[in-house]
This record gives C-alpha cells, sequence and structure tokens, in this order.
C-alpha cells in the first residue's frame, strides 16, 4: 500500500488544478511501481482536499476522532 502523507499548495497556487495534477502524478509514479491501493489523509474541515481526492477516485474509507485534554 503507498501512503500520500503530505501534499500541500501554497495559497496563489490553489484553485488552478495544480493539486489534481500533482496527485494524478503522485498516483501515476505509485502504479508504474506496483502499488496497487494508496491511502491519503483529510482534515475534516478541509472540503478543497476532499473534493480533490474525490474527483480522483479516493472514497472515504475511515473517520478519526481527536480531543484535547
Amino acid at each position: 500500500m503507498g501512503l500520500c502523507d503530505e501534499l500541500y499548495l501554497n495559497e496563489r497556487a490553489r484553485g488552478l488544478g495544480i493539486g489534481k495534477r500533482l496527485l494524478d502524478e503522485v498516483l501515476r509514479w505509485m502504479k508504474e511501481r506496483g502499488i496497487a491501493r494508496v491511502k491519503l489523509h483529510a482534515y475534516s474541515w478541509n472540503r478543497r482536499a476532499q473534493k480533490i481526492y474525490e474527483m480522483c477516485g479516493f472514497e472515504e474509507y475511515a473517520v478519526s476522532y481527536e480531543k484535547f485534554i
């Protein structure tokens, strides 16, 4: 399984399709190396990232919970 751990775009680069193109390239690179499954994470408030992931064919798999004490 591959893990796309961090994918961050500068605010000026957002909304230009760069994130999707970058993720497409990461997925192509992984596929060429025989990786058949990829996991990534997005914060619940980051709908923009979630939309890009869904456009690239990702599906919601798990929900995490956190509490500051």
